[in-house]
């Protein structure tokens, strides 16, 4: 048995995922290069986590950021200390390729309490808005909506969105059609892309059906009225259900250069997530003890980073759907 297949019978023995987002990932996304593993005395893998390298806008920077993603122990080999060896390998390796930080997604709540002990700690906080289903999300402008996700122009201003971020993960146009794809592969998920006469593309969202409300787990546009634009297309799609927005940039705070100035860095050492909103956590890549999203494709995000080249200190700036690494980790 290859080592790919034996990550991917450890993935379907630990993760709940689809055969179609399995497929997706294990054949566009995963590397044997970028997967470090611990075998048990029979020679089967018992342990292993996976690490991609992004882009990230930070203090007025472009920086490297170490992702680790599908962490996960069989369940009889657990208890054993194989996670904490792969995390420091792992913290080793983001060191190696002189990425400033290192990040990750728990995938439960308790594994925070495991990261923390590598240096992680919660970082990014959403602006969690609610909405009846009443809301007219009324504009100022007349938009319209895009038919075609895929259309190279969607990807070049998302990209653009992304640039003016100035605490986001940086995707490319690969990582970008795997959002998408992932998205399509969710029972409930939808993507929006709205226009107007001066601009072609002005906003996005991504949205999921949670049964009694609508979850937006990521919004972005040129300014406050644009993404009202793909708020009030998404309440087409899902009308007469109440909203909830749990994204870093909310409908209402306008978002240009000299804006962004003014608001603090959403990379904040020992920040604690707010209510439901998604936080992350941050610990800079230094050999020591420890460290997104886009954006888990089925829940909040929550992100935990680690600097890479310090005592502690982790970030993970994923935001959309999910940034073509399942960001999770089930140690």
């Amino acid at each position: 048995m290859s080592k790919k297949d034996e990550i991917i019978r450890l993935w379907t023995e630990c993760f709940g995922d689809s055969k179609e987002y399995a497929e997706m990932y294990f054949s566009r996304v995963y590397s044997d290069d970028d997967t470090l593993s611990i075998a048990n005395n029979d020679g089967r893998i018992a342990s292993s986590l996976q690490t991609r390298d992004f882009r990230m806008k930070f203090a007025g920077e472009t920086v490297g950021l170490s992702y680790i993603c599908g962490a996960t122990t069989a369940r009889r080999s657990r208890g054993r200390g194989y996670m904490s060896r792969l995390m420091l390998r792992a913290l080793d390796r983001a060191v190696s390729k002189g990425n400033m930080m290192a990040a990750l997604i728990p995938a439960h709540d308790w594994l925070y309490f495991f990261f923390e002990r590598f240096g992680f700690s919660n970082v990014y906080l959403a602006d969690r808005q609610c909405y009846t289903s009443f809301h007219p999300f009324a504009t100022e402008k007349d938009y319209f909506e895009l038919t075609d996700p895929y259309a190279p122009e969607v990807f070049d201003a998302f990209s653009s969105f992304e640039h003016r971020n100035p605490g986001g993960v940086l995707h490319s146009r690969r990582d970008f059609l795997n959002i998408l794809d992932d998205l399509s592969f969710r029972k409930g998920g939808t993507f929006v892309v709205v226009g107007r006469d001066d601009a072609p593309i002005a906003a996005m969202a991504w949205a999921f059906d949670r049964g009694d409300f609508v979850q937006v787990n990521e919004i972005l546009g040129i300014d406050s009225d644009a993404r009202t634009g793909a708020m009030q297309a998404l309440r087409r799609h899902y009308p007469d259900r109440q909203t909830t927005i749990s994204a870093a940039t909310s409908i209402r705070e306008e978002w240009d250069a000299s804006s962004a100035q003014k608001q603090p860095s959403p990379l904040s050492p020992k920040t604690t997530p707010d209510g439901n909103a998604q936080s992350g956590s941050t610990t800079p890549c230094s050999r020591t003890t420890t460290t997104h999203s886009a954006s888990n494709a089925d829940a909040p995000r929550s992100t935990t980073l680690t600097p890479a080249d310090s005592t502690s200190m982790s970030t993970s700036p994923f935001s959309h759907a999910s940034s073509s690494a399942r960001p999770k980790s089930d140690q």
